[in-house]
């Protein structure tokens, strides 16, 4: 991992993982800074905390803002994997784009207070602009002017592309933030059989196109796809406790053959249950 600083306000940080491993890399945020993340090879999770996780994909950028508290960096990356973060203080931010702020939406007056996370797909001149950043390595002063600048187009890139102002940016409210956490934890207590969407929707009191829209913007996947990823999650967990099979696995995952659970697994994990089970017990030997 390599963080750059250009100054007191921006900063941003590298990952390439080049192991055939998984890795977590984390630095310290020591103020209330806008944050942009770009996953250019492989995927990561954001780590926000114990509970709370956001997946992002390969050729996907997200933006982090959060006006009340610092947001931490703890990345866990997939293997192969190349990530770049931008970090700027939100005070720098307001500054370098106070003339686009009614453009801008969660830069509003009437949404000063509020949290915003938005994913999208890098195009092509963002692209161009990460290229610059990670191939350039000099150190010199000059060179952080350079930095500067392309990281300043790289903002004007990302807030002019067509699909920004107008597109369904999701400012929750604080009410339904928490139905939404309450409904991933209605799915999680219910992991062998939960129930549909439009169940938890209506227990909750809360629209079903916004409970799907709004779960998928937290938690970075539609509702039982995060379910999956999460029973997948478990069930390697138990595998590699080494006090259960495939099968005794597969039920306790809520599966009716085991073959449902293989199948799963192998495509989260391009590895079948069996062959993960082997080379957990093989590293005993």
């Amino acid at each position: 991992m390599k963080r750059v600083t250009i100054n007191k306000n921006i900063f941003f940080v590298e990952i390439i993982n080049q192991d055939n491993k998984a890795q977590n890399y984390r630095t310290e945020v020591n103020q209330k800074s806008i944050q942009f993340h770009f996953c250019i090879k492989g995927q990561v999770d954001l780590i926000f905390n114990p509970n709370y996780k956001y997946n992002l994909q390969y050729n996907k950028c997200l933006i982090l803002y959060n006006p009340n508290k610092e947001i931490p960096f703890n990345i866990n990356t997939d293997v192969k994997c190349t990530l770049l973060s931008i970090f700027i203080s939100i005070t720098e931010f307001h500054n370098l784009l106070s003339e686009e702020k009614d453009q801008i939406l969660f830069l509003k007056e009437e949404n000063t207070n509020s949290k915003y996370y938005h994913e999208k797909e890098i195009t092509v001149p963002i692209m161009g602009i990460i290229n610059n950043i990670l191939n350039s390595h000099k150190q010199t002063q000059l060179h952080k002017l350079y930095l500067n600048a392309k990281i300043l187009e790289l903002l004007s890139q990302y807030f002019n592309s067509n699909d920004n102002a107008s597109d369904c940016l999701f400012l929750m409210d604080e009410k339904d933030r928490l139905k939404i956490k309450e409904a991933k934890d209605i799915l999680l207590k219910n992991i062998k059989s939960p129930p549909t969407i439009k169940e938890i929707s209506n227990k909750l009191g809360i629209n079903l196109n916004k409970l799907k829209t709004g779960f998928k913007e937290i938690y970075g996947k539609p509702m039982y796809t995060y379910l999956l990823y999460q029973k997948m999650e478990l069930g390697k967990k138990l595998l590699s406790s080494k006090k259960y099979n495939v099968n005794e696995v597969s039920v306790k995952l809520g599966y009716s053959t085991a073959t449902h659970f293989i199948n799963a697994f192998k495509k989260i994990y391009n590895i079948t249950p069996k062959k993960y089970l082997s080379h957990i017990l093989s590293q005993d030997q």
